[in-house]
């Protein structure tokens, strides 16, 4: 006879089971090394002729917010001189117009976007345009004869 589970045998996860999701900071519990990876591309951004961008690209979980960290940290203990990171996130303006949130974001976090008038231009969107029709009757004035042509050709078959 098979006897009955016990109640820690029925669990389906138990305690050590669970990876929080935690950033890392100053290399605590880097069980992957990733301050190495840090430290290698503050010195990159450092070292590099400006003007420089780098991206940081990774699948969820990867640790890009933990390598974020720990670039700004070392870049804060020894750039000689002043030296901004900024972070866009671009999931969280998904669907939206990323160019419009990327400048705000840039700016917003180098000091610059909290004018009233910066943010209102920036979401400001044009929502007419001027035709000139003349202008336009006259750069298409061949493919529009050629139209009316194959049209009256058309109806009078």
């Amino acid at each position: 006879m098979i006897g009955r589970p016990s109640p820690r045998e029925l669990e389906l996860i138990r305690d050590g089971d669970l990876i929080t999701d935690n950033r890392l900071s100053s290399g605590a519990g880097d069980l992957l090394e990733h301050a190495a990876l840090a430290r290698s591309v503050a010195e990159i951004a450092l070292t590099a002729q400006t003007p420089v961008n780098i991206a940081l690209f990774g699948a969820w979980g990867s640790g890009k917010s933990s390598i974020y960290t720990m670039i700004t940290e070392h870049l804060k203990k020894v750039a000689d001189r002043d030296v901004h990171v900024v972070r866009y996130d671009a999931w969280k303006y998904g669907g939206q117009d990323l160019k419009r949130n990327f400048i705000h974001s840039l700016a917003t976090d180098l000091g610059e976007g909290n004018d009233s008038n910066y943010s209102d231009g920036l979401e400001r969107e044009q929502s007419s345009a001027r035709l000139d029709v003349v202008a336009w009757l006259k750069a298409n004035q061949k493919s529009l004869w050629a139209g009316i042509g194959i049209a009256t050709a058309i109806a009078a078959v």
